[in-house]
């Protein structure tokens, strides 16, 4: 199928990771070759507007700069150490944008974390309440008839 071709060369033809996709969720390529793809321009979508938020504050670096600052620093959110990453976002931020003001990166960080993270949360709240509301509605129209 599609999928192991475009699977293989990332993960290897009989992974864990091609078989996860292709018995677990028992979707067709077609379906996994579109996740891949929103996913990407999901990446896409947050590290351009990262970028947009580096040039408001005039950090003064390049879009690939950006992206590879604000992947580290996502990674690194992981880890269970602060709470929604706070504290480790920043200090990330200073040590690979050394050489940048610090107040500017601190301003950087600030707006990155109201922008992809409390007002995505928010805006995941108010698309979970439509998605039920829209259900609860169907399901209501399907009982009177």
């Amino acid at each position: 199928t599609r999928i192991k071709y475009s699977l293989s060369g990332i993960v290897g033809e009989n992974s864990k990771l091609s078989r996860f996709f292709l018995l677990d969720f028992k979707l067709k390529p077609r379906q996994v070759n579109a996740i891949f793809g929103l996913s990407l321009l999901s990446n896409a979508a947050t590290f351009f507007s990262c970028f947009l938020l580096a040039l408001s504050v005039d950090l003064g670096i390049s879009f690939l700069h950006v992206s590879g600052g604000v992947a580290v620093a996502g990674l690194l959110n992981l880890l269970p150490i602060t709470i929604m990453g706070l504290g480790t976002r920043e200090v990330s931020l200073l040590y690979l944008f050394q050489g940048v003001n610090p107040e500017k990166i601190m301003a950087f960080s600030f707006m990155m974390f109201l922008t992809l993270q409390v007002a995505g949360g928010v805006l995941s709240l108010l698309m979970g309440q439509l998605i039920q509301f829209l259900k609860f509605r169907s399901n209501k129209h399907a009982l009177k008839n």
